[in-house]
């Protein structure tokens, strides 16, 4: 009865449930101690930051070697090794920043713009506390991504930004006028003529000031005016740039170089808009026989692309001469490089489109002087080609192509 009166006494007091309570204390700390005992096996610590940047160096050359060689797979495997690396590192150090922009431009050049996108956001973010060449060059690379997503609006800002922070902190190189090159470029493709203008006689001043004026370098700002002076259909101009250009790449490559096929090309390009169908077809012949004495590996991939223009301009200039049968021929090579270019993944798909609309054009020039084709092929075509369904394209184009062949020879 006592020691129950005792126990009353207590709870009232308060002793009572200290007592309870402190072996209970003790049970959850050991607890905690043995849970807490495996959890630093699991999570080991954070290795020693010269072994990390060590690391993140070493995968990054990794992934830019197979980028160089095109093994997309294998570079985006390093850095996201890469990037596992660095985020140990804290923001002070400038690989953190450089892994992030770098990793981003592998993404968006491996097809994959929403992985690398948020990558170079977060670089920026970084490296705008300290604009440097690093920010420069990251502003390039978003740059580049929004273009190449066909996002030119979101894309002239980045680049402009790009442009002016090389100038500051690099002053006139290459990669500034090269950047500003590329600023002309977007505002070209947006329509912005007069700005364009600028943009690329800046670049060709800065050019002028750091290479002689025969230098390979200075061919690319002649190219990229020629364009332009197209677009603004100042047609004597855009001779000049074009021949300069062409002139400096023969010197620079003694005329085997897939450069002076490029201005060949834009050179005939030139020639059919003038309606000169004679210099035309010759240039478009030239084109074709530096293709054939280079050999297709040092083009590589992009060989698609350079063997189609001349092939395709060549028909034109025949067609326009009035030989159909030549023209229908060379509108047969053309559907062999396009039979390739639907069954090949390098293209974008404004590429193909392009180049499938071109040839569409030319066909149907074709069937202007027979009449001889069916209007729902024609129209099945187009479709086939706006929705991006390059494979029927191709097979339409085919059997199109031997109805006109058909056509030449009976009129013959």
């Amino acid at each position: 009865m006592r020691g129950a009166n005792m126990i009353t006494a207590m709870k009232r007091s308060g002793t009572y449930i200290k007592w309870i309570l402190i072996p209970v204390f003790i049970a959850l700390a050991l607890a905690a101690a043995f849970m807490i005992m495996p959890m630093k096996i699991i999570h080991p610590k954070r290795p020693p930051e010269p072994d990390v940047l060590q690391s993140v160096m070493t995968y990054n050359q990794k992934a830019a070697e197979a980028r160089d060689r095109g093994d997309f797979k294998t570079a985006i495997q390093y850095v996201e090794k890469s990037l596992k690396e660095a985020s140990y590192l804290p923001e002070k150090y400038p690989e953190k920043a450089m892994t992030l922009s770098f990793a981003g431009e592998t993404y968006y050049i491996a097809g994959q713009a929403d992985k690398g996108k948020p990558l170079l956001l977060s670089a920026l973010k970084i490296q705008e506390k300290k604009q440097d060449t690093e920010y420069a060059l990251s502003l390039f690379r978003m740059a580049e991504l929004e273009r190449r997503e066909s996002r030119l609006r979101e894309a002239l800002p980045y680049m402009q930004k790009s442009f002016e922070a090389r100038l500051k902190f690099k002053g006139s190189t290459y990669e500034t006028a090269y950047t500003a090159s590329s600023v002309g470029i977007i505002q070209k493709d947006l329509g912005l003529l007069n700005a364009a203008l600028k943009s690329f006689n800046r670049a060709k001043e800065i050019m002028e000031s750091i290479y002689s004026p025969d230098d390979p370098k200075l061919s690319d700002v002649y190219y990229s005016l020629n364009e332009l002076y197209c677009d603004m259909k100042d047609y004597k101009k855009a001779e000049e740039a074009i021949t300069r250009a062409l002139d400096i790449d023969v010197k620079a490559n003694g005329g085997l170089n897939p450069k002076v096929v490029r201005d060949l090309n834009d050179l005939a390009l030139l020639q059919l808009t003038r309606k000169e169908y004679g210099p035309a077809e010759k240039t478009c012949r030239r084109s074709i026989d530096i293709i054939k004495g280079i050999g297709p590996d040092k083009f590589g991939e992009n060989i698609i692309v350079y063997s189609f223009e001349p092939q395709l301009y060549l028909a034109r200039a025949l067609l326009a001469k009035g030989d159909k049968k030549g023209a229908v021929k060379e509108m047969t090579r053309v559907h062999d490089i396009l039979d390739r270019l639907s069954k090949s993944d390098h293209p974008t798909r404004v590429d193909q489109q392009t180049m499938f609309g071109m040839a569409l054009d030319t066909v149907s020039e074709m069937d202007l002087l027979s009449g001889s084709l069916n209007k729902k092929q024609v129209d099945q075509l187009k479709k086939y080609i706006y929705e991006g369904d390059f494979k029927k394209a191709d097979m339409l184009m085919d059997m199109i192509l031997k109805e006109l062949e058909t056509g030449a020879k009976s009129s013959k």
